[in-house]
Formats: C-alpha cells, structure tokens, sequence
C-alpha cells in the first residue's frame, strides 16, 4: 500500500478502512505516515463505538 493510498484509509468514513490502514502501519512498520495515524487517532477518540479502530491505532 503507497503513502498516498494509506492516508486516503485514514480519512476514510468507514473505520473498517481506517482500521486496516493502522494495521498496515503496524505490520510494514511505516514511520513516514505515524504523524497522520496520530491526527486520527486523536479524530478517533471521540467515538466510543469505534474501539476497535483505536486499538488497532495504539497497539500496532
């Protein structure tokens, strides 16, 4: 997955994308997009139905 194709995830209005982009962070270990999870996880915070996206933010 490309930088650009990630951030699009991130933004996403379906957590289950944004859930998959975290984990794509997690498992290819990207540290050129931590600023942006970052920016959505504190986005996603707010929303207690979507724990399982934050999880996916903090643990990966």
């Amino acid at each position: 997955m490309t930088t650009q194709e990630i951030f699009v995830k991130l933004q996403s209005t379906k957590s289950i994308d944004r859930r998959r982009a975290a984990k794509e962070i997690g498992i290819s270990k990207r540290t050129d997009v931590a600023t942006d999870l970052y920016k959505a996880y504190l986005k996603e915070r707010n929303d207690r139905r979507t724990w399982e996206t934050q999880v996916a933010m903090i643990w990966r």
